[in-house]
């Protein structure tokens, strides 16, 4: 696993929200007003982050 900013998220990358869970599928990833940007996952879930927020990103 590697780390990276939000506003980095491309489609197709697998992050891991929660430790103990198997990752999301990243389907669409947003910039959106106040330097936060909308990702939304395979499943349909959404989650808002600040831009430089780090998430976990399955290698």
């Amino acid at each position: 696993m590697i780390n990276v900013t939000a506003a980095s998220l491309r489609r197709n990358d697998r992050i891991v929200l929660h430790g103990d869970e198997l990752p999301y599928l990243v389907d669409d990833v947003v910039d959106i007003p106040n330097g936060r940007v909308r990702v939304t996952f395979s499943s349909g879930d959404e989650v808002e982050y600040a831009a430089e927020d780090k998430v976990a990103v399955v290698d």
